[in-house]
């Protein structure tokens, strides 16, 4: 406002006195519409940029894609390598058992490896779009302070103290909006960066286990060479695996589904800044 309250603790350092003094040289009080606007408009267009990255959502849905490979995993149980007990067992073998899980375990693997991709490609977005938002929190944090220096300058000119709405006060407020929106962007901005990170990490990590399994499996099905080897998987070793992967991909659908709500809730608060503008 006009008696300079517009000032937040925070988010950007003391103007420069020597800029505010060069500020004030350039506003014309009976005129002042154009004063401090390419720091308005930085907020603006930011905090336009911010949103498109927030609420672009890749067409690869890494939770459908998740809860995929789980199912998978989950119709590949060790424990149908034994051969059945009893009469019915007379029919069975342990060789046939282990060359059709041997046949299940390379298609899924294949079915995983294609996962993993796009799941590493959703990371790579997900890392990129914290680098865009880098960008974005920069220039917002240079357009408030600049904010600052023409608040200051402004709030200083004796047109400011008018008793009715002069064109000056009018535009305290409105440089005074701009800046109370970037101010509040910056934090928000700051959590949907973590948020990226948290995705990033959650799936790289996945994707890590989809390979330890894989390579553990391959070498105790004796599919490690080029021909398979006789060989007899012991299930009590090859559920570790398993179980570490799905407990990683638990998590991970665990991760982001609570880290999707949580975007959400911020994308409406940039959404409102945006509006207050």
């Amino acid at each position: 406002m006009a008696d300079g309250t517009y000032h937040v603790t925070g988010g950007a350092p003391s103007p420069d006195p020597a800029r505010v003094v060069e500020a004030a040289a350039n506003l014309n009080p009976a005129a002042p519409e154009d004063f401090g606007q390419p720091a308005c408009a930085m907020v603006i267009e930011r905090l336009d940029q911010a949103l498109v990255v927030v609420n672009t959502r890749d067409p690869s849905d890494p939770v459908a894609r998740l809860t995929r490979a789980r199912s998978m995993l989950d119709d590949l149980s060790p424990t149908t390598l034994e051969p059945r007990r009893g009469l019915a067992g007379l029919f069975d073998s342990r060789g046939r058992r282990l060359k059709q899980f041997r046949g299940d375990f390379n298609d899924i693997a294949v079915a995983l490896t294609e996962i993993t991709g796009d799941l590493s490609n959703r990371a790579g977005n997900a890392t990129r779009q914290g680098a865009t938002l880098e960008g974005i929190w920069e220039d917002l944090r240079t357009a408030v302070s600049d904010l600052d220096v023409h608040l200051m300058a402004a709030t200083d000119c004796p047109e400011a103290e008018s008793e009715s709405p002069s064109p000056l006060a009018v535009r305290i407020d409105g440089l005074t909006a701009c800046r109370t929106a970037g101010l509040g962007a910056l934090p928000l901005i700051r959590s949907i960066q973590n948020i990226e990170a948290r995705i990033a990490g959650s799936l790289i990590l996945c994707n890590s286990a989809v390979d330890a399994w894989r390579d553990g499996w391959t070498i105790s099905l004796g599919l490690g060479g080029r021909r398979p080897k006789r060989v007899r998987p012991d299930p009590a070793q090859l559920l570790p695996l398993r179980d570490a992967l799905l407990g990683r991909i638990d998590s991970a659908i665990s991760e982001l589904s609570s880290v999707e709500a949580r975007r959400t809730g911020l994308s409406q608060r940039l959404e409102d800044l945006r509006r207050a503008t």
